[in-house]
């Protein structure tokens, strides 16, 4: 089964809490007048890899369909909007939001269209590189 709203909300509110504690830590450790690099990017980063992990866990092949792919794409869109809205670019993250629904919403039909005339994208396997 595919992740669902949910599971894409909670994502993005546990992104967004990682990057605002980030920020809220380096605050909190920095004295003026002490030298100190701080980098509120770092679990920012760690979280992208995390949830590119976790994504990679939701893909599965089955003979020779892909499953998941779009899910996994969704959590790793999701954590991105959720550290945009912890960082405070609230612009950024909603302007991603309606991105997102626009893809996943309208391109969805346009897809089954071109599947219900015939066509098929073609992808390449791993032996059909020269």
């Amino acid at each position: 089964k595919s992740a669902g709203l949910r599971t894409h909300m909670l994502v993005s509110l546990g992104a967004a809490l990682f990057m605002v504690c980030s920020i809220l830590i380096i605050q909190d450790f920095d004295q003026p007048g002490v030298a100190t690099r701080l980098d509120p990017t770092r679990i920012g980063s760690t979280i992208v890899m995390g949830i590119g992990f976790l994504g990679g866990g939701i893909i599965f092949r089955q003979e020779s369909r892909v499953h998941g792919l779009t899910t996994a794409a969704g959590l790793w869109v999701a954590a991105g909007i959720g550290l945009a809205c912890g960082a405070g670019y609230f612009i950024v993250a909603g302007g991603s939001v309606l991105l997102t629904i626009v893809i996943l919403a309208a391109i969805r039909p346009m897809e089954k269209r071109v599947e219900g005339r015939g066509l098929r994208l073609r992808q390449n396997g791993p032996n059909d590189i020269d």
